[in-house]
């Protein structure tokens, strides 16, 4: 059966399409078209970080979105992990005529890290920063993270500024939202999720809560069930459920 929905899927920081392979495979699989754009400086190596800015990855997908729409047709379902996430919400929040329904995967609105909200600071003097483990399954992590092991602390401070300018609009999201979260998560908060439950004014707001996973939801123990999660969503929200 060939779905009429046409999905945006968008990988994370530091990341490659590697992480969002299972949900672009579970959702072609069911008859969905799927864009998966690589975002500036990603899927090559770490060095192509340098100096890209937070601009560059909303333009390129907002530039997936509107290729989506030329091709396919819209409104389009848009997911996206972690940064991925963050762009969904930004798109659905700036395009809800082209934005059907979003679903964030750990959507990055708030960091662990202590030292994120000084790192356009901590960028001046240390100039690369270790990209933190993302797994719970550590031997699983050895077999399937592809991510950069390091990325330059001036374009996290990117990420960090974006996110932080989006959480001001997130009272502007009326489209509807499915979000998914690890209580488990080490680099994004589960208050990252919670954040957009109690502020987005879209009347039609779920949330799923896995308990064993890390931050690479898609890859991590619980990575078949997310996956599935993301497609029974789409397909429910197709057939008028």
């Amino acid at each position: 059966m060939t779905r009429k929905m046409p999905v945006l899927l968008l990988h994370g920081f530091t990341s490659s399409l590697d992480c969002v392979k299972k949900p672009a495979e579970a959702l072609r699989a069911a008859g969905f078209e799927v864009a998966t754009p690589i975002l500036r400086g990603h899927g090559t190596k770490w060095q192509d970080l340098r100096g890209v800015k937070a601009a560059d990855w909303f333009e390129d997908g907002r530039r997936a979105l509107e290729a989506l729409i030329e091709k396919h047709g819209g409104p389009v379902a848009v997911v996206g992990l972690s940064m991925g996430g963050l762009v969904a919400l930004d798109l659905a929040i700036r395009f809800p005529g082209k934005v059907a329904i979003v679903i964030g995967a750990a959507p990055a609105l708030a960091f662990a890290n202590p030292l994120s909200p000084m790192s356009k600071y901590v960028g001046k003097v240390v100039k690369t920063f270790p990209s933190p483990n993302a797994f719970t399954d550590q031997e699983l992590r050895k077999k399937v993270d592809t991510n950069y092991k390091k990325f330059p602390t001036l374009t996290f401070a990117e990420l960090y500024a974006y996110s932080r300018e989006v959480r001001s609009r997130m009272k502007d999201l009326t489209v509807p939202v499915h979000l998914i979260h690890s209580l488990k998560d080490k680099v994004i908060p589960p208050s990252a999720t919670r954040f957009v439950l109690e502020t987005a004014r879209s009347e039609r707001k779920s949330v799923s809560w896995y308990s064993s996973s890390g931050h690479e939801l898609f890859l991590d123990l619980e990575s078949d069930a997310v996956a599935a999660e993301v497609r029974d969503v789409l397909i429910a929200f197709e057939d008028g459920k």
